[in-house]
């Protein structure tokens, strides 16, 4: 599993995750299995832990083009990233008080 998008986890969970997550432990099992950061919550979830991840469609990824979401559909969203895609800027714009120029890491 990769979380890009981001995860939510409980706090049962992370406290289950303790022994491979926690202090020097996490970048221990991340050079173990040679997967970056996102893939390692993953592993220890399913492989450690035996507890599947439930994929949401409300996380979105950089990765993915951004302009296949609806206007309507944004506000019931959870994550939305922003970068490049297919050599365009992947953004969704929405109305709001910054301009890009005063803070380029939001929306346009």
């Amino acid at each position: 599993a990769t979380g890009g998008a981001g995860f939510c986890l409980s706090r049962g969970l992370a406290l289950k995750m303790a022994p491979w997550a926690s202090g020097d432990n996490f970048l221990k099992t991340s050079e173990l299995i040679r997967l970056p950061d996102d893939c390692t919550i993953g592993y220890i979830c399913e492989s450690k832990l035996g507890i599947r991840l439930t994929h949401s469609h409300l996380f979105h990824s950089h990765l993915e083009n951004l302009q296949l979401l609806q206007k309507s559909q944004i506000t019931d969203q959870v994550t939305l990233s922003y970068g490049v895609f297919e050599n365009k800027d992947n953004i969704i714009e929405v109305n709001g008080p910054f301009s890009v120029h005063d803070d380029p890491s939001r929306f346009k």
